[in-house]
């Protein structure tokens, strides 16, 4: 498994929010997070992105434990996250939002920035390089100099994901990214998650859109009051009657 979380437990002011939940992703996978509102789908999310501490329990990413370490920490080993509002730099450019995500850039380290002025231009010239291919792959290359603040709500979902992949991940870890889009690019992010997951990528997607995320989504865990319900392939969570009538709605 490239990442486990066992036995994850957390509560805010005495009210449990997790009950020893766990959760396995295999390398190359799509697995979807989904359960109802206020089902622990969010801070199970942030606990394995490690934005958040759990009360207990353990996290294990690529055979070693992380269930301390912090998200940038757990960044720069390749879980990278993607927000459900996006979080541009509305005042630069599409391109330039990409480039200051690159990770490890020398120009940037004192004092060594200022005697390696030819390996930061090389750098630099790497990362526009791949900023560029993927912002061919995403369909925003001809937005590349637009400033990201008057983008459409569907384009800063996908100069949201365009900045994750700057950062080389190895588990996309994607919060809500169909909400608050329109149809259209909704298929056109679908498209490129399954794209993205046949590079090889890992992604864990919480998503409240069930008829998308079950057709792209490898393995399904479903979450209900903290505990997790059910898990398995998305056409056997869909034939689940206890699924269907925790979640769905179904006597």
């Amino acid at each position: 498994m490239l990442l486990e979380a066992r036995d994850i437990e957390k509560s805010y002011v005495g009210s449990r929010v997790l009950k020893s939940v766990s959760v396995a992703l295999k390398p190359g996978s799509i697995t979807a997070l989904i359960g109802p509102n206020g089902a622990g789908k969010t801070t199970l999310f942030d606990i394995i992105s490690g934005f958040v501490q759990a009360d207990s329990g353990m996290v294990r990413y690529s055979g070693e434990e992380i269930t301390r370490k912090p998200a940038f920490l757990r960044a720069r080993r390749g879980i990278v996250k993607t927000f459900q509002i996006p979080h541009e730099f509305g005042g630069l450019s599409v391109l330039d939002n990409l480039l200051v995500a690159s990770s490890d850039q020398i120009g940037e380290r004192f004092p060594v920035g200022l005697w390696s002025r030819r390996a930061a231009r090389e750098q630099e010239r790497v990362n526009t390089e791949t900023a560029y291919g993927i912002l061919e792959f995403l369909g925003l290359l001809a937005s590349r100099e637009v400033k990201a603040e008057t983008l459409s709500a569907g384009e800063k979902k996908l100069l949201e994901l365009a900045r994750a992949l700057m950062l080389a991940p190895r588990l996309l870890m994607l919060d809500e990214p169909l909400a608050g889009v329109p149809v259209s690019v909704g298929e056109q992010i679908l498209e490129h998650l399954v794209d993205i997951g046949a590079q090889g990528k890992t992604l864990l997607i919480v998503e409240h859109n069930l008829e998308a995320v079950m057709r792209v989504a490898d393995w399904v865990y479903v979450l209900v009051d903290g505990e997790l319900l059910a898990s398995g392939r998305p056409s056997d969570v869909q034939c689940n009657e206890r699924v269907q009538a925790a979640y769905l709605g179904k006597a």
